[in-house]
Parts: C-alpha cells; sequence; structure tokens
C-alpha cells in the first residue's frame, strides 16, 4: 500500500454553560501512514491547537506530536498502541487555593464554573506524556466496535496530575 498524508485545519466553538471558558477552537493537524506488511502500519503527526476565549486567562495554546503502530490481526479485528506527547497550556483548579503553585503560574480567584465551593484556577506550562491502546472489530460490512484506554501523566514540577481514559464507540459507515 502507498503512504498516506492528512492535512486538515479544524475550526470550532467550545460552549461550557455561558462561562469565559467559552471560545474558538483550532486545530492544524498533519498526519502520515504507511503499511509496513500487509498487517501491519505506522502513523505518526504533529498537531498546533489554539483556544480563544473572551477571557485572555483561558486561552491556550499546545503542540502534540503522536506515534501510532496498527496491527491488523484478522481481517475484522485491529489492535493499536500509540504514544503521544503534549506540550502547552493548561489550566489547574484548586480548593482551597495553592500558593505553592501560584509560583510559577497565572492565578484567577474564586472561579464558580464548577459551581459551589468557588475554586482558584492556575495557568501554567504542561508536558504530557501519554500512552494508548485500542481495539476495533468490524460486526458487519458498514458497522464496527471500538474500545480504546489512554493513560497520560501531566506535568510542570512539582506537579503531576494522572488521567485515565476509556473510550467506547459504535461506528456506523454508509
Amino acid at each position: 500500500q502507498a503512504p498516506w498524508i492528512l492535512v486538515e485545519d479544524r475550526f470550532g466553538y467550545d460552549r461550557f454553560q455561558d462561562s469565559p471558558q467559552s471560545g474558538y477552537d483550532n486545530v492544524i493537524n498533519f498526519e502520515a501512514g504507511i503499511a509496513l506488511s500487509d498487517r501491519i502500519a505506522l502513523e505518526g503527526g504533529y498537531a498546533f491547537e489554539s483556544f480563544v476565549s473572551p477571557n485572555d486567562f483561558y486561552d491556550r495554546q499546545l503542540h502534540r506530536v503522536n506515534a501510532r503502530t496498527v496491527f491488523d490481526v484478522t481481517s475484522s479485528l485491529q489492535v493499536a498502541v500509540g504514544y503521544i506527547y503534549r506540550e502547552g497550556d493548561v489550566i489547574s483548579y484548586a480548593v482551597p487555593p495553592r500558593p505553592d503553585i501560584a509560583r510559577f503560574s497565572v492565578e484567577r480567584e474564586d472561579q464558580d464554573q464548577f459551581g459551589q465551593p468557588l475554586r482558584t484556577a492556575y495557568k501554567l506550562l504542561g508536558r504530557t506524556n501519554a500512552v494508548s491502546f485500542s481495539v476495533a472489530y468490524q460486526l458487519m460490512k458498514y458497522a464496527s466496535v471500538q474500545l480504546g484506554y489512554e493513560y497520560a501523566v501531566t506535568t510542570h514540577d512539582p506537579l503531576q496530575y494522572e488521567n485515565h481514559l476509556v473510550q467506547a464507540n459504535i461506528a456506523l459507515a454508509y
């Protein structure tokens, strides 16, 4: 199979309960891939993400690089493992306020987007390393089930945040 390339620019509006966190989201994405054999392919990419809100505090920019290996186990079963590195702005919330974070971040007190109690928001530069695993199974010609898991660690010394993301999708084509 021939190598493939995808270049896209996605633009949208993210609405978060009519709060100052609502704003315009723009992602410029470049992806490429190549089949190493009939059953194994390598994919990779780079993206630049920019989020602009009416309130400059919530503006964010980040760079993302990813690599993924895809295995066609059978004609109906596909398994993928991947790695993602992200670097850019992170908004972190704390109750009560954290003076140790305020030393290296921009601070915004008394944020009510998540209800009570009021939280202090901190904007800082974060670096994320993530690994992912996914399985896709073709049910019939136009339908498949996809399950995925991602483990991510975002750091900015001395902070470390861990995230677990589980996804389940049903994909239909026509």
